[in-house]
């Protein structure tokens, strides 16, 4: 579900592409003035059109519009950041209201300076009616119930060091932005992108070296088999033994007959695997001690060259060598049809030239 630059097959995740779309109506509420469909809505669920869908109360009748506000996401953290997403910007200061409203970075100022909220006597009023123009300058003017203490008026001066950057302007009306793209427009890519992010798990962040897989040197199957040898899901016999597919006893490699088939074992433990992976180093002319791991191996395999163009040689060689020793395995299981060493070679050589266009080793 992950990206393909962060070590996934970049499928994406249904659950978050189906919450973007519900949340589109969220973006649509708070961007549109008063459309057909929003009276409608507003007039049915007993909402107010020119207030945030994320500061009304939840309809309690049912139906789709229920589902669209709830937004039912397991974590209360990724919910907030999706609402928070949406943010005001500031223009002329005449629809966006001071308290309530997050139009600031750090969220709304009656959940920053609850007590200075509690005494105001403007609740409810909008930005523009919170201040004066001087000439060029704006000053904030505020109105409170009661004379204020001491330490209220501390208070005071840490709310006006919070609006010191923050004026209205007479250029352009009062807007809603996205936040999480640069164009401040809300779309379903930005959205699953964003939270694609904050769900991705530990496994799937560590596979973010196989990104250099989707280059499209080679063909698109051959990508996905060697994305499912780096990350330990082909199925061979001790995967398919541990899912109870094969006998518990069926686990030897059936190219060696040596040892338990497991995926590091198979691409480049195997006796056979290894007697191939030499036979295109002695082709490049390099000399090499065995990795410990499959990933170790691809990564100094791939990055063996300087030049950009070898680089691809020896990328669609580790594929094809890959692709090569897994069409042999299923021969030998499924129809037991053996080849030998040099055979086995000869064929990885043989899809590398044809991957490229021409020789693998550049003669």
């Amino acid at each position: 579900m992950a990206p393909k630059k962060e070590g996934g097959l970049g499928v994406g995740d249904a659950v978050i592409r189906n919450t973007a779309l519900l949340f589109k109506w969220w973006w649509r509420f708070s961007r549109e003035d008063c459309p057909l469909w929003k009276k409608v809505v507003c007039s049915c669920a007993n909402m107010d059109p020119a207030v945030m869908i994320r500061d009304q109360p939840v309809p309690t009748r049912g139906g789709p519009w229920k589902d669209i506000c709830q937004l039912q996401v397991c974590e209360p953290r990724l919910r907030e950041k999706m609402i928070s997403g949406l943010s005001m910007e500031l223009g002329n200061g005449r629809t966006i209201r001071f308290w309530e409203d997050s139009w600031l970075p750090n969220g709304a100022l009656k959940d920053k300076f609850p007590r200075l909220f509690s005494v105001s006597n403007l609740h409810g009023a909008v930005v523009g009616d919170c201040g004066f123009w001087d000439g060029l300058e704006w000053i904030w003017s505020f109105q409170w119930r009661r004379e204020l203490f001491q330490w209220e008026l501390d208070l005071v001066r840490q709310l006006h060091e919070t609006l010191q950057l923050a004026k209205p302007t007479n250029e352009r009306e009062d807007t809603v932005i996205w936040k999480f793209d640069k164009t401040g427009a809300y779309s379903m890519n930005s959205f699953v992108q964003t939270m694609q992010v904050e769900v991705l798990p530990d496994e799937i962040t560590s596979y973010s070296f196989t990104r250099a897989i989707w280059k499209g040197l080679v063909p698109p199957r051959i990508e996905l088999l060697s994305w499912f040898v780096l990350v330990g899901r082909v199925n061979t016999k001790d995967r398919l033994c541990r899912l109870r597919v094969l006998d518990q006893n069926d686990r030897l490699c059936v190219l060696c007959s040596k040892a338990e088939e497991t995926v590091f074992h198979l691409f480049l433990g195997c006796d056979i695997t290894w007697q191939v992976w030499c036979a295109w180093l002695h082709a490049f002319g390099r000399s090499w001690c065995s990795p410990g791991t499959l990933k170790a191996h691809f990564e100094s395999w791939t990055n063996m060259a300087v030049w950009k163009v070898e680089r691809k040689r020896w990328f669609i060689g580790f594929s094809a060598i890959v692709w090569t020793i897994w069409i042999e395995r299923n021969g030998r299981l499924f129809r037991n049809k053996a080849s030998t060493l040099r055979e086995i070679v000869n064929k990885s050589f043989a899809s590398a030239e044809e991957w490229i266009g021409g020789e693998p080793f550049g003669c």
